[in-house]
């Protein structure tokens, strides 16, 4: 038996309980194999929002003009329906619209469409309809509301990846779900291969453990704005920036300044960009972020119920906030 196939035995029966099931490591699909050499999760990702008129419809033609302005100014990759975007309050139909005009805007810039859902099933679907139209990769948050068990993530996530012939990101954001990762599952999801990248946010200790059980087989991006530097420090192949969206040259230049070994600059964008994010934690999230977006000159629109609009109070302090950080 091969040393990687014993390993991963190994690490099933010592983490995740039972007996190993059968485990096939090899790529029998050569198309897959095609999609492992055109993706690969790293650089600035921008986790967008996702502008909404009035009466809460989608404002296509906003989120056109968004996403040409990002594009515009140079992203690594799309990532639509993310959390800024407010996927949890979007139906299935309107994501796959909000998934569609992203690939047509995209201009050849990969877009990693969010299709993370409760149940598997409807995860599984939405990433089929992504692929169909063009995304480069199905990245899925972890299931929420009930509470998990590693084997369900384990079989959740290798029925998504079994599904599609693209690439498979986790998306791991504790905060939002309750559900925080095992760093052994997700070793041992590494091993699957069309699971080729994690995103996660919160623990720079937690997140450098991932890195060093699975860094070798995939790929890590740093999906808390506050930490981008410090996990890049720590082996992040990117990130996945909600301010990239607000910001994208900002984050953009961090990025490309550690790639040149220019630390301290690395450092000062860093402190401007958690200096922003404190500013934007005093108003509800994410109407502080789309309100920054639209006086930024970039119409964000409104946020969809329980998430309520900001108070005249809160507007002004925003403001304040951005005129102290030198946006406006």
């Amino acid at each position: 038996m091969p040393a990687s196939r014993r390993t991963l035995e190994n690490r099933l029966t010592r983490g995740l309980g039972g007996k190993p099931e059968k485990y096939k490591l090899t790529i029998v699909n050569p198309t897959l194999e095609v999609f492992h050499l055109a993706f690969e999760l790293k650089g600035v990702n921008v986790a967008f929002t996702t502008p909404f008129k009035e009466d809460e419809s989608i404002d296509e033609e906003a989120l056109r003009k968004d996403i040409q302005y990002l594009v515009e100014a140079g992203v690594h990759g799309l990532v639509a329906c993310s959390t800024p975007g407010e996927m949890a309050l979007m139906g299935d139909e309107e994501r796959k619209r909000v998934i569609r005009i992203t690939v047509e805007e995209s201009k050849g810039v990969p877009v990693i469409a969010e299709v993370g859902c409760a149940r598997t099933k409807d995860a599984v679907e939405l990433a089929r309809f992504a692929e169909d139209v063009g995304a480069a990769a199905a990245m899925a948050l972890t299931p929420w509301f009930f509470p998990q068990h590693p084997r369900g993530l384990r079989m959740h996530y290798e029925t998504l990846a079994d599904s599609i012939d693209i690439p498979v990101i986790i998306n791991n954001l504790p905060e939002y779900t309750g559900v925080k990762l095992d760093p052994t599952l997700v070793d041992v999801l590494a091993f699957h291969p069309n699971i080729r990248g994690l995103n996660t946010s919160g623990d720079l200790i937690y997140f450098q453990e991932l890195i060093e059980r699975a860094g070798d087989r995939i790929s890590f991006a740093c999906g808390d704005d506050e930490l981008i530097f410090p996990a890049l420090c720590v082996g992040a192949s990117g990130c996945i920036a909600a301010l990239a969206a607000c910001l994208p040259q900002m984050v953009l230049e961090m990025y490309n300044s550690f790639l040149k070994k220019d630390y301290g600059r690395c450092r000062q964008i860093q402190l401007n960009l958690i200096r922003l994010k404190n500013e934007l934690r005093k108003v509800p999230y994410p109407y502080g972020q789309k309100l920054v977006q639209t006086l930024m000159g970039r119409p964000s629109g409104r946020t969809r119920m329980p998430l309520g609009p900001l108070t005249g109070v809160e507007r002004v302090l925003l403001r304040k906030g951005m005129k102290k950080a030198g946006l406006i």
